[in-house]
């Protein structure tokens, strides 16, 4: 069984992806999921809404997400970017089942009360936040869709205990499914896997992510973050690779990426 977490950016190569799913999901289970920050952010910004960053006490980034920006995030990545991969799988001969973390409990998270973040070198603490960690996952919907021949799409919008829609890490999100799932994890990117010093480094241990975390950006660090997770809960193994190829999966399974393994 494979989780493949693709971006939510959907360019003409998620087209060619979406035939490469397609074609092995003929004879692996495969359960997709999906980001949307790049184009939440365009439409926030054709609303009026302006789009804040902020930066962890422990170095990571994440989008400051407000009750308004989970209401866009609600309409972009659970309407229009969830029903475009559907609208694509379908295309390509998948019976792709489109829905969002807070169906059905499939991604229940702990909305965090509060935020400590770094701003202008002082530590400062934000509330209102609606973003959250998966604490469980709804293993038995996403089996039984498997079971039944679908192709679950799941974008990774969480609800909390309280009924709170909250902004989940999409690669932790998917770290989390496929460690319930006993999965591979897949992590698509727009770069090769983790360079070090620009180098591509094709295998790294458990062991080995801790340091690796220091020659990382955000984005590639919150990556590292998600296999470790991945491989700590279950995962056999976690792949990172290069998602805007003509062959991206093929590439990914074969070819130039990065192998984390425990």
């Amino acid at each position: 069984m494979i989780v493949i977490k693709i971006g939510g950016s959907l360019g003409t190569e998620v087209q060619s992806l979406a035939k490469e799913i397609a074609e092995i999901s003929k004879k692996e289970k495969i359960v997709v999921v999906h980001g949307g920050s790049y184009e939440t952010t365009e439409i926030s910004k054709k609303l009026g809404k302006e789009t804040k960053f902020v930066t962890s006490v422990s170095g990571f980034r994440s989008r400051y997400t407000d009750l308004e920006t989970i209401q866009i995030m609600e309409m972009v990545m659970a309407g229009k970017i969830n029903k475009e991969l559907v609208k694509l799988l379908q295309k390509s001969g998948a019976n792709a089942f489109g829905l969002s973390g807070a169906d059905g409990k499939v991604l229940l998270a702990k909305r965090k009360d509060s935020i400590k973040i770094i701003e202008d070198g002082k530590k400062k603490i934000l509330k209102d936040d609606f973003t959250g960690k998966v604490e469980s996952i709804n293993k038995e919907l996403i089996t039984m869709l498997l079971d039944k021949g679908y192709l679950p799409i799941i974008c990774p919008l969480a609800i909390s205990a309280e009924g709170d829609i909250v902004n989940t890490d999409g690669d932790r999100a998917a770290a989390a499914i496929a460690s319930a799932l006993s999965a591979d994890l897949v992590v698509m990117t727009n770069v090769d896997g983790f360079l070090r010093d620009g180098k591509l480094v094709t295998e790294l241990n458990l062991l080995q992510i801790e340091e690796a975390y220091q020659f990382a950006d955000g984005g590639m660090k919150k990556k590292l973050l998600a296999a470790k997770e991945a491989i700590e809960q279950g995962s056999p193994k976690v792949i990172i690779a290069r998602g805007n190829l003509d062959n991206s999966l093929e590439n990914a399974l074969n070819g130039k990426r990065t192998v984390i393994s425990r």
